[in-house]
């Protein structure tokens, strides 16, 4: 990912945290259907991912579940199936049990520990 690109992203995040994006911990949606339903509202992978990457920020399991879930199928950018495994562990330490399994699925395909 380019400097530019990042910097972008950097800025996004600002505004979101500022326009009050993402969700506040322990206000977040449990169920699958949240994160399929931001990516829908947003009808871009790269702007329902800065919500995300702020739910996940403020503990939100399905947010950072969701954040793994675009990185690995390089929704955005590109695909980095080692970040999105960090971020499905962290969906996994949220409590999230979708992150859970995919943690488990990544880290027996990337033959990780």
């Amino acid at each position: 990912m380019g400097k530019r690109t990042l910097l972008k992203i950097g800025m996004l995040v600002g505004i979101g945290a500022i326009l009050g994006w993402g969700y506040p911990p322990g206000k977040c949606g449990s169920d699958l259907s949240f994160g399929f339903e931001q990516l829908n509202r947003w009808h871009s992978p790269s702007m329902a991912g800065i919500e995300f990457a702020q739910s996940c920020r403020n503990h939100c399991g399905r947010g950072c579940y969701m954040m793994g879930y675009l990185i690995e199928h390089g929704m955005g950018e590109f695909r980095d199936l080692k970040n999105a495994l960090k971020y499905y562990r962290k969906a996994c330490e949220y409590g999230d049990k979708e992150g859970c399994k995919a943690a488990e699925r990544l880290t027996r395909q990337l033959h990780l520990k």
